[in-house]
């Protein structure tokens, strides 16, 4: 889809609509409808196909309950070789990224089972499976943590577990840690420099209403948590939180 102006979203009507900035709808191929699928992830935009346009990804369960990763251009029409089969029950939309620096994508899914899913994305091979947390459902997202050009996958449960994989050429680090173990968290997590502080935070919500937020010391790879940062909001949280710099401050 060319340059920043279009958005994608899906509907309770298993469609996806596109529109301009400026709200107005794009009609031409829009909205993607699959008959006889139910959508099991929002769309996410990639260049999957190196023409300098993104495309419009999501996960659909068709009316036998198989699952299938699709994708489509921002004309509407169906790119070839999709959709691919999914042999697991996703869960979340999935992620798209170079985290092996091959100079292939790969795409990222995590599902109910606790387990965390890498394909290549010209193939769809599965190049890595990890499990992450037997039993409970995986999110996953990816950011430069270290700001060694390469991001990291960050795996969450909603049984609380936090798992970091680091890609280090010849091998890959994990770093785990449980302090919010038994608590739902919600969806995925987020990262970010949200204090100014050029350090990054981590951000997690939680069902029950909590928000906790831990800060990197880049020195010591220790994930503190800020005190000053936890809040007991009240009410169920739905989604993960977004971070963005939105009135242009620096922040």
């Amino acid at each position: 889809m060319p340059g920043d102006e279009i958005i994608t979203v899906d509907s309770l009507e298993n469609k996806i609509y596109a529109y301009y900035r400026d709200r107005t709808l794009i009609e031409q191929g829009f909205p993607i409808h699959i008959q006889g699928h139910v959508l099991c992830s929002s769309p996410v935009l990639a260049n999957i196909d190196n023409d300098s346009y993104d495309e419009i990804i999501f996960i659909t369960k068709d009316d036998s309950g198989d699952h299938y990763l699709n994708a489509y251009k921002g004309n509407g029409s169906v790119i070839n070789s999709f959709p691919k089969f999914i042999s697991f029950e996703p869960y979340l939309e999935p992620v798209v990224d170079d985290i092996d620096d091959d100079e292939v994508l790969e795409i990222l899914i995590g599902d109910k089972a606790g387990n965390l899913h890498v394909f290549d994305l010209v193939t769809f091979t599965e190049e890595y499976a990890w499990s992450i947390d037997t039993g409970y459902a995986i999110g996953v997202t990816v950011f430069d943590i270290n700001n060694d050009g390469l991001n990291e996958i960050i795996c969450s449960s909603d049984n609380g577990k936090i798992v970091i994989k680091q890609f280090k050429y010849t091998h890959w680090d994990t770093i785990t840690f449980n302090d919010l173990a038994g608590e739902e968290i919600t969806g995925t997590v987020s990262l970010g420099d949200i204090d100014n502080d050029e350090k990054v935070e981590l951000l997690a919500c939680m069902k029950n209403g909590d928000l906790y937020c831990y800060s990197l010391d880049q020195s010591s790879g220790q994930w503190d948590l800020i005190p000053e940062w936890w809040r007991i909001l009240g009410v169920e949280i739905a989604c993960l939180p977004l971070l963005i710099n939105f009135d242009i401050d620096d922040v």
